[in-house]
């Protein structure tokens, strides 16, 4: 009887350290399993921002040249008369008699293009105005030809700009949640890591409708060139929910908010 107690302990001794060692297993081999899927998405994530940086560099290179494309109109400028400085983009070519501009001209830019003509003699500008006016048309209206198609391009180029934005914020996100909290939980914040490129993706392509009709104040409005539009493109990208935190304000003051609508819906947050 001693000696089946003996070895009835024993067993159950042998039995616990298995469990226990196949407990302390576990949590290794799901350790290394999260390695991995961290690695791939991980990879997933700097193979997109890649790709993405790289199209936006051609894409780039495309509206820089649109935008510099040069436009010229014949006009005669006479002695008695002259030009005032004016915009770098803008300049007479006296050897070939030509009004040249450098972009589109808008509204803005037209009106102080006219204030430039200086004439010595009235008689001189009764005659001199109505042909550089004429040739201002001319030149306004040749630049302004292929502003769709340059348009276009610029939405284009907008919409990569913010995805670029979104991408930082994915890698800042992924590094803080996986790195430095130790939860990163893919199961349950997948869709926010996969949808928020095309998030951002919208936001880009409409931020130049929503701010130049005056839907979205912003700050700074002091230079509106490709370069300024970038950068807001960046930053709208990088902070794609505080965006559409403000959409959200914007649809709730033009339309009000509806009988029994949920405000909590879309508050959620993948950092």
């Amino acid at each position: 009887m001693s000696g089946n107690a003996n070895d009835q302990v024993a067993a159950e001794v042998n039995n616990t350290a298995q469990s226990g060692a196949s407990d302390n297993r576990t949590p290794s081999v799901r350790s290394n399993r999260n390695i991995w899927v961290e690695l791939v998405v991980a990879i997933l994530i700097v193979s997109i921002t890649i790709w993405c940086a790289c199209r936006w560099y051609s894409q780039y290179q495309l509206v820089s040249a649109k935008a510099n494309v040069e436009y010229r109109t014949t006009f005669d400028l006479r002695e008695k008369s002259m030009l005032k400085p004016g915009p770098s983009t803008f300049k007479y070519d006296s050897q070939t008699k030509e009004l040249i501009y450098v972009g589109s001209i808008d509204d803005g830019t037209k009106e102080l293009l006219t204030k430039l003509l200086y004439s010595v003699s009235e008689k001189d500008q009764e005659t001199t105005k109505p042909a550089f006016d004429a040739a201002l048309d001319d030149l306004a209206y040749r630049s302004n030809k292929s502003k769709t198609d340059f348009t276009a391009s610029l939405l284009f180029l907008m919409s990569l700009t913010a995805v670029l934005g979104v991408q930082l914020r994915t890698m800042s996100d992924f590094i803080g949640n996986a790195c430095y909290k130790g939860d990163l939980d893919l199961s349950r914040w997948w869709p926010w890591y996969v949808l928020r490129p095309f998030m951002g993706f919208l936001i880009g392509a409409m931020l130049i409708v929503l701010v130049q009709e005056g839907l979205l104040q912003l700050a700074s409005l002091h230079s509106r060139g490709i370069h300024w539009w970038i950068g807001i493109a960046f930053v709208a990208g990088f902070g794609t929910q505080d965006i559409t935190g403000r959409l959200r304000q914007i649809s709730k003051a033009l339309f009000g908010v509806a009988e029994g609508s949920d405000t909590k819906v879309g508050k959620g947050t993948g950092t």
